[in-house]
């Protein structure tokens, strides 16, 4: 297992298959932080979260806070739907 690796692009990027993650498959890591230097963020670069997490923007801002931890900077956030944050009910 994990012995074969493919060639060749699709859309852009290499194609990847399961030699390229740890021996154990698991693609999980410990943090945000983490993740975000696992997949290359680097200044500039746009960042976005799917449409279908209401109140998305919160999710935004946790990447856009570890990015600015890791020193990654001047990003741009390509939402595909945010939302206002709901009123608290009036009693």
């Amino acid at each position: 297992m994990g012995k074969y690796q493919p060639r060749g692009r699709k859309a852009a990027p290499a194609i990847s298959s399961n030699k390229d993650y740890r021996d154990s498959g698991d693609k999980r890591v410990a943090d945000l932080e983490t993740a975000l230097r696992e997949c290359g963020l680097r200044d500039g670069m746009v960042i976005s979260n799917h449409h279908h997490l209401r109140d998305g923007d919160k999710v935004a801002l946790m990447a856009l806070e570890a990015a600015a931890r890791i020193g990654v900077k001047d990003l741009i956030w390509f939402p595909s739907a945010s939302f206002r944050p709901r009123k608290a009910p009036s009693n």
